[in-house]
């Protein structure tokens, strides 16, 4: 699909949730920087003073999905539009993760963007629609939890196959080092 395909397919949807008077629109799982721009920039047409987040599927430490390099996806993000209040990565290995926020982290930086950062990868297991999940599962554990915290992320959780169990101890181990705000 085209940009402005993108951007009129996503309207309508935004749309819906802000007049569900949402307090923030999650646009995660993308696949693509074209996509991510586009939603971005029906928000800031549309709904300019709606916040949002966006978080990259990539498929290695160094990808998104569709291939473009998440350093330059992020810039495109983060670089451009005033609502971006974070960006990041969802639905990945968690193996991957710790070069994925950095490269994220430095596109903040070169941008001058203040957004924080966001991860929350998946079991690790690859899902495909003929024979549904597959492959090693690496969840992530509180370990991995306090090295994101460390490489700058703010936003830490799990994906799918990722349940309440493993979430409940990332949010045990960031407070009992005080890295959590209440």
């Amino acid at each position: 699909m085209s940009f402005e395909d993108l951007r009129r397919w996503h309207i309508p949807r935004i749309r819906l949730l802000v007049e569900s008077s949402v307090d923030m629109i999650a646009v995660e799982t993308i696949p693509s920087k074209v996509e991510a721009m586009a939603v971005v920039s029906a928000l800031n047409e549309h709904f300019p003073n709606m916040p949002a987040y966006v978080s990259f599927t990539c498929k290695d430490d160094n990808h998104t999905c569709s291939g473009e390099p998440i350093f330059d996806a992020v810039c495109a993000v983060a670089g451009h539009h005033q609502n971006v209040i974070a960006v990041g990565v969802n639905c990945c290995d968690p193996k991957n993760v710790p070069s994925l926020i950095q490269k994220a982290k430095e596109a903040l930086k070169i941008v001058k963007s203040d957004a924080l950062l966001v991860a929350y990868p998946n079991s690790g297991e690859e899902w495909s629609h003929e024979t549904g999940w597959h492959g090693l599962k690496t969840t992530a554990n509180a370990n991995h939890c306090l090295e994101w915290h460390k490489q700058g992320a703010r936003l830490i959780g799990g994906c799918c196959r990722v349940g309440p169990m493993q979430i409940g101890a990332f949010h045990r181990t960031l407070r009992s080092k005080g890295l959590i705000y209440e």
